[in-house]
């Protein structure tokens, strides 16, 4: 095949590749396009995750805050650097590897969108479980503040444990020791609530393990 011929037919695996990597996200990501919170809520039931977008209110700040990054991003930018990304690395938009072409897609997506921790940008955006905590924490009346910390808290060390069920189970007659512990994010410690969080996890994790349980487990390794 002549180079011309070779390069043309790269360029329409490209175009398939971007296309079904298009396709692919605005099919994961349209349930916060709804109005509705419960099918976002649904969509989120599969695998082994815990949503914590438990109300309409939530998942309006939710929808803001994205809209938000959404609005910052220049679509220039994006076209530019996918297609410089291909010009520069064609073999990873056009591979047969599994998820190499997704990878490219997505390094690509972090950079010009700015995303990621460190990434900086004009526009913030902080969906993590420290900023959950802050805005609906920070919407109580200060003595609710702890009971409403625990009420948060409960729901997701329950939808933990329900998701981690098939883990636990054993054979009938065998022998074995059970170590339940939680690791929590180091950057909860930077909230403005994080002596109540903190507790609210305290006292749920002695309902599991029971009254002699340790501390808590906080490690810089977990994802906020």
């Amino acid at each position: 095949m002549e180079p011309i011929e070779a390069y043309i037919s790269q360029c329409k695996r490209f175009a398939d590749s971007l296309e079904m990597m298009t396709n692919f996200y605005q099919s994961a990501g349209s349930s916060l396009d709804s109005q509705n919170h419960q099918q976002f809520m649904d969509a989120s039931k599969t695998g082994n995750c815990v949503n914590l977008c438990n109300n309409s209110n939530v998942y309006s700040w939710i929808q803001s805050q994205v809209k938000s990054k959404i609005n910052a991003v220049d679509p220039e930018t994006v076209k530019n650097n996918i297609v410089e990304s291909f010009v520069d690395n064609p073999m990873d938009w056009i591979s047969n590897v599994e998820g190499k072409t997704r990878k490219a897609f997505d390094d690509v997506m972090a950079r010009s969108c700015q995303l990621g921790s460190g990434m900086g940008g004009g526009t913030a955006i902080t969906l993590t479980a420290t900023s959950y905590f802050d805005f609906v924490l920070s919407q109580e009346e200060p003595q609710n503040v702890q009971s409403k910390a625990q009420e948060l808290v409960r729901e997701i060390v329950g939808r933990l444990l329900e998701k981690s069920k098939p883990a636990l189970k054993r054979r009938p007659g065998s022998a074995s020791a059970l170590n339940r512990f939680l690791l929590i994010p180091k950057s909860l410690e930077t909230s403005a609530f994080s002596e109540p969080i903190k507790n609210a996890f305290k006292s749920e994790l002695e309902k599991i393990t029971g009254s002699g349980s340790k501390e808590l487990s906080v490690s810089e390794a977990v994802q906020d």
